[in-house]
């Protein structure tokens, strides 16, 4: 029935990458260079710790090597001996100064990102050991940050808006609860179904199910009851409209329980996530107040031609008042209903 059409959402993200560009992604990779920096610093503390004959620092320039090598003969071994003797002479030359904080901190960055330039090493057993220790540390917290990194960009996240209120509106002469959601990504979903229920409470000092003690000290039960969809599944979604007819037989309906109080609807969606390869819930709840009586929602859809179907995602909440007469008027606007 749609086969050619191209559908298009308007205001939807635009790809994977625009959900890690979200804040709380880059939150975590703050976290995880903040904890490397910890255990950079705590280190070369200990490093700085063990004193000047733990730790040794190579104290020649680059412009030592390249005179060495400017001066050097065409005999090997004669060129090695006499590259030794110049960097010796320069790395002594006005005494060998001490290792300061700075050398510590090299030595502890060199070790834990696993560089190793050679121009601060230990000597030491017990510096060895803090290298060996370090090292296992880079290994652990790197490891633990990339899976939770990698997790954190695989979780599936919510891929449907929901608007924010939920109407009571005239559809053939019959009221109806209505509210629509939308998916507000640009990869398919699959495989989509909703539920929705009735949340009811109800005052007694009888014992009963589900209950909770009330300030008061009354027992307060509370039941959820399914309500009967118009349609509750779609092959693929893009825009769904949520209907349930009201009439005498819809626990909405006042004359169903009238000794029972309505506290909200929860809604359960279920739909593959194409984009992640797994089956995805999403809830949400309307409280009494977020229902709106004698409105309807304005139109989202629009066809500008050919075979283009566009999906306004700024218009999902959008709502007018509906005007209705007679009985229904009286039921839909008053407390008839709910």
């Amino acid at each position: 029935m749609t086969a050619g059409f191209k559908f298009e959402h308007v205001g939807a993200e635009v790809n994977l990458i625009a959900r890690l560009l979200r804040t709380d992604f880059w939150w975590l990779v703050a976290y995880g260079a903040l904890a490397n920096v910890c255990v950079i610093i705590v280190f070369a503390a200990l490093f700085m710790g063990l004193g000047d004959s733990c730790v040794e620092t190579a104290h020649f320039t680059t412009s030592h090597i390249l005179d060495a090598l400017s001066q050097a003969p065409t005999h090997q071994g004669k060129f090695l001996q006499r590259r030794a003797t110049v960097l010796s002479a320069a790395s002594l030359q006005g005494g060998v100064p001490k290792n300061t904080f700075r050398d510590a901190l090299a030595l502890s960055v060199h070790t834990f990102t696993t560089v190793g330039y050679g121009s601060v090493v230990p000597t030491c057993v017990e510096g060895n050991g803090l290298v060996v220790a370090e090292t296992f540390c880079a290994v652990l917290v790197t490891a633990f940050l990339t899976g939770v990194m990698v997790a954190k960009v695989l979780q599936a996240r919510p891929a449907i808006q929901f608007s924010t209120e939920a109407l009571i509106t005239e559809i053939d002469g019959i009221s109806h609860l209505v509210f629509r959601l939308v998916r507000s990504c640009n990869y398919p979903l699959m495989e989509f179904t909703v539920k929705v229920f009735a949340d009811f409470a109800s005052s007694s000092r009888e014992s009963e199910t589900f209950q909770t003690q009330a300030d008061d000290g009354r027992i307060v039960s509370s039941v959820s009851i399914p309500l009967t969809l118009v349609r509750s599944e779609r092959l693929e979604l893009h825009q769904f409209e949520v209907r349930h007819k009201i009439d005498e037989t819809s626990p909405l309906h006042k004359s169903w329980k009238p000794h029972q109080v309505w506290t909200g609807l929860g809604v359960v969606t279920c739909y593959f996530d194409t984009s992640y390869n797994q089956e995805c819930r999403q809830y949400h709840r309307y409280s009494p107040a977020q229902v709106i009586p004698c409105a309807k929602f304005d139109d989202m859809v629009q066809l500008p031609g050919g075979k283009l179907i566009l999906f306004h995602h700024a218009k999902l909440n959008v709502h007018s008042h509906q005007e209705v007469e007679g009985e229904l008027a009286a039921k839909m606007c008053t407390s008839e209903i709910l």
